[in-house]
């Protein structure tokens, strides 16, 4: 798990009650927000609060949206402290006239972004433990052929030196009675598949060993080749669901022109949860002349969802 990751996870465990306001606070603060205090775990619980409240406020400032901003203060207690959070959440459905199921979908936004501005707070950068991070994604899957494939490109940005492996998870989508579609990788460039795993029970991953060793800073584009086994039909989607830092993604389908979907629609920054049943979000997509679609997304929050999702009924 990354910087990041766990502190989605200490974030999502402040936020319940009072928030920062709880009178618990102590015993429901993880390692990481304590250390964003640099305070002791035997610090007097004011004082803890005072400085923990004034850290996260700070954080909370970097964000660049000023809605994602109010979300986030909700979320943590910073503002309505004296509500319990789902109380708190419903003020947001007020004072931003969104629905509940917006509310839910950007607090979970805000929350993703607000801990990876605080564990670059704590690290300089949230992957540098983990020795890399994405400064770009590109993928096209065909769809207008049988077998299905998908042609990922990543440019990988190493954060310490002798980077020489990296382990790479994979969103294919799972087929349409369950389970993962057989798949074949195949590294086209920039790398050697030594070890791949289909069976994963949450998505495929394979582990690459790199055509060249990284140091510190250097970037290196990496080619895989995926191929759905012949009359396998994976879900009507193809999102991507970063676990670690992404700068860039962009996504494309491509249809069989002959069998078009009835709907597309883009995704972005939803919970797993949101993908099924679609919905009617007013992010309608056209395919082209080719009938290709795509997307593009920046500054992407770990573990929500990004890409394009597709039906043959209404939504």
């Amino acid at each position: 798990m990354t910087l990041t990751q766990e502190l989605i996870e200490e974030l999502r465990l402040l936020h319940r009650g009072r928030g920062v306001a709880a009178a618990e606070l102590g015993s429901r603060l993880g390692p990481r927000l304590l250390s964003l205090t640099e305070l002791g775990s035997d610090a007097d619980t004011s004082r803890l609060r005072a400085e923990l409240m004034e850290r996260l406020r700070l954080c909370v400032a970097r964000l660049g949206d000023a809605e994602l901003r109010l979300a986030a203060e909700a979320d943590l207690g910073l503002r309505h402290s004296h509500l319990e959070l789902a109380e708190r959440r419903a003020r947001l459905v007020i004072d931003l006239r969104w629905s509940e199921r917006t509310v839910y979908r950007r607090v979970d936004e805000a929350r993703c972004l607000l801990a990876e501005v605080i564990a670059t707070e704590l690290s300089g950068r949230g992957d540098s433990a983990e020795g890399w991070y994405l400064a770009s994604f590109d993928a096209l899957m065909r769809l207008d052929r049988d077998p299905v494939s998908i042609h990922e490109s990543r440019t990988i940005v190493s954060t310490r030196d002798g980077l020489d492996e990296v382990e790479l998870p994979f969103d294919v989508p799972q087929g349409a009675g369950g389970g993962w579609p057989r798949l074949d990788f195949d590294a086209r460039s920039g790398g050697e598949i030594v070890a791949a795993d289909a069976s994963s029970p949450r998505r495929p991953r394979t582990r690459v060993a790199l055509s060249k060793t990284l140091a510190r800073g250097q970037t290196h584009l990496l080619e895989i080749d995926i191929t759905v086994a012949e009359g396998e039909l994976p879900r009507p989607h193809y999102i991507l669901i970063p676990e670690r830092t992404v700068e860039r993604a962009r996504l494309r389908v491509r249809f069989d022109k002959a069998a078009l979907p009835r709907w597309v629609r883009r995704v972005e920054a939803e919970p797993v949860r949101a993908f099924d049943p679609p919905h009617d979000d007013g992010q309608w997509l056209v395919p082209d002349r080719s009938g290709e679609v795509g997307v593009e997304f920046r500054r992407l929050c770990l573990q929500l969802g990004y890409g394009i999702q597709w039906g043959t009924s209404i939504a």
